[in-house]
């Protein structure tokens, strides 16, 4: 099988590989038929795979696939991986399966080789990660703007509380990098649970009754993108760091020091 840091754009459909779901995009329509756009990565790269018809339906984040057949290969502009003529995608597993999410082999620009078109060389890396380009939780900093997307996974779920008319519940989630307390508001209390890995767009990470909370904003959404598969770390907590406001410009928040290593509302089992 290749290695996805290995594929190069061809017109063959002759890729064997096997990778593993990260995240699946919504359904479209393409004249009549159904295609899906997804992340997938090995132990070596990501890249974007489409799916098409009935594969829409097959596979679901953290699905390990088994691709035979496969081209990878420009489609309106976009540069995919996809099951060519003849081609099949099999879910040969679920979960256990190492990835890296950097680099990723849809976002290069590649050039037909000096000597021979039929062949393409990289020419340069337009992003190294997708093109949402997600937020890590360590960099996150308080700010009056919804424009936070990162993605992370729920650790704990304290328990709901209304306020005023509506309920909201704190919970920890964390990435690799970091910790962070997550406010659900409303229906998000019942949408997640512990395990569920959660997709934030347009976030706001600002103070809210004295504690330092991450939630969507305005026109924002979380959106659970799998379940259990993500390495994560408690420590740095991100809500448990006093800010003071830049001294030059107030807009702008750097941290003062740190208040607890670990959470205060959820602490670590001993």
């Amino acid at each position: 099988m290749v290695l996805l840091k290995d594929i190069v754009p061809a017109a063959h459909n002759n890729i064997e590989s096997k990778f593993i779901v990260l995240e699946k995009g919504s359904t479209a329509l393409e004249g009549k038929n159904r295609i899906c756009l997804t992340l997938v990565a090995d132990e070596t790269a990501a890249v974007h795979l489409q799916l098409w018809g009935d594969e829409c339906n097959a596979f679901d984040s953290g699905d390990i696939i088994h691709l035979r057949k496969g081209i990878f290969s420009y489609q309106h502009g976009n540069l995919i991986l996809r099951a060519g003529k003849r081609g099949k995608l099999e879910k040969s597993g679920e979960f256990v399966m190492s990835y890296v999410e950097i680099p990723n082999m849809s976002e290069i620009h590649w050039i037909p080789h000096a000597t021979n078109s039929k062949y393409y060389i990289q020419d340069y890396w337009r992003s190294w990660r997708n093109k949402s380009d997600m937020v890590l939780l360590k960099d996150i900093v308080p700010a009056a703007h919804n424009n936070i997307e990162s993605k992370f996974i729920v650790l704990e779920k304290g328990s709901t509380a209304l306020e005023g008319k509506n309920r909201i519940c704190l919970t920890l989630v964390a990435d690799e990098t970091a910790a962070v307390h997550l406010q659900l508001w409303g229906d998000e209390c019942n949408a997640f649970d512990s395990g569920d890995i959660i997709h934030l767009r347009k976030g706001i990470f600002s103070y809210q009754h004295g504690n330092l909370i991450l939630r969507a904003g305005k026109r924002g959404k979380l959106e659970k993108s799998g379940e259990f598969v993500m390495s994560y770390v408690e420590i740095p907590n991100m809500s448990e760091i006093h800010w003071i406001p830049h001294a030059t410009n107030s807009k702008y928040y750097i941290q003062d020091y740190v208040i607890s290593p670990h959470s205060r509302i959820f602490p670590p089992i001993p």
